[in-house]
């Protein structure tokens, strides 16, 4: 958060990143599985979904919207998932999908969009 970034500590697997206190993230470059890391994923490069989301994003979280923030022509959408992610949307994709605090939505985001580090 720190950075503006999504980042989850964790610890590497096969495929990505088993989040401390829960939930999976996908990396198109894992690391070596047992590694001690650090998951990056810019709130731009998360997508979100009314419905429960089909197609290639590995990464899909379901939650419920704590909290909207207006910055300019964007829209900051912070959720209560496992793990918490923040998205950033247009403002005319947070009309058209009526985001409010409260409300449950799908979380995405591509395998190609996660960075892995190493701590």
């Amino acid at each position: 958060g720190l950075l503006g970034l999504n980042a989850w500590r964790g610890t590497a697997t096969a495929d990505g990143l088993a989040v401390d206190g829960g939930g999976h993230v996908v990396a198109a470059e894992p690391l070596p599985a047992g590694t001690e890391a650090l998951a990056l994923l810019a709130p731009a490069a998360v997508a979100l979904h009314r419905a429960p989301p089909e197609g290639s994003p590995r990464t899909v979280l379901s939650g419920l919207i704590v909290e909207t923030r207006t910055l300019g022509g964007r829209v900051r959408v912070v959720l209560a998932s496992t793990p918490p992610v923040t998205a950033e949307v247009t403002v005319v994709a947070a009309a058209e999908l009526q985001l409010a605090a409260g409300g449950q939505v799908w979380a995405t985001a591509k395998a190609t969009e996660v960075r892995l580090v190493a701590r």
